[in-house]
């Protein structure tokens, strides 16, 4: 049985002071990787997305849309995903919120806007939450689940909640790593 690895957390240079790369240098990355799927997932916004839609046509790679949405004064994060036009129009208009709306809250934005994703979390609260609100959710483990996110497997797997290993890929070649950690010492 073949086994398929699709990146679902990219973010591009678009991801300011995370990102290194361009998305077309992530889908050429992804194209010799052998991936047929790539997603883009860049922080708070869609800046990329075009140019990250017509690398995906030059390098015949399947896109999935999403971003990674913030709580403003938290470190509360989801990750959305489109699923079909409904899911991405709701996450422009999710975005758009982030953006214009100075009480923006993650867990009631997403609750309200989230038909037509599929909503990758490590908070099993907000996770349940959206659950129940009859979105599509999957709990995001992290790089090492074995290691850090035991309690969280162990509570999705209690709630029927799929899990998730998807590290964050921040850059398209190891000689881009000093530039990302230049980055994340400037961003504090």
């Amino acid at each position: 049985m073949e086994t398929i690895f699709t990146p679902l957390i990219v973010r591009s240079y678009y991801s300011l002071l995370q990102g290194t790369s361009s998305p077309e240098a992530l889908c050429r990355r992804a194209a010799r990787l052998g991936y047929t799927h790539l997603a883009l997932t860049d922080r708070d916004n869609l800046y990329g997305l075009w140019r990250f839609l017509h690398a995906c046509r030059q390098e015949k790679i399947i896109p999935l849309i999403g971003a990674e949405i913030t709580e403003p004064g938290s470190k509360k994060t989801a990750v959305c995903l489109a699923k079909d036009q409904t899911g991405y129009t709701n996450l422009c208009q999710i975005i758009t919120d982030r953006h214009c709306d100075t009480g923006f809250q993650l867990l009631e934005n997403i609750r309200n806007h989230g038909k037509g994703l599929i909503v990758l979390c490590s908070d099993i609260d907000m996770l349940l939450s959206w659950k129940n609100s009859g979105l599509e959710v999957a709990a995001n483990l992290g790089r090492k689940p074995a290691a850090e996110s035991r309690i969280l497997y162990r509570q999705a797997v209690k709630h029927d909640i799929p899990a998730i290993a998807a590290p964050d890929s921040m850059l398209a070649e190891a000689a881009e790593y000093s530039l990302h950690l230049l980055l994340r010492v400037i961003a504090g």
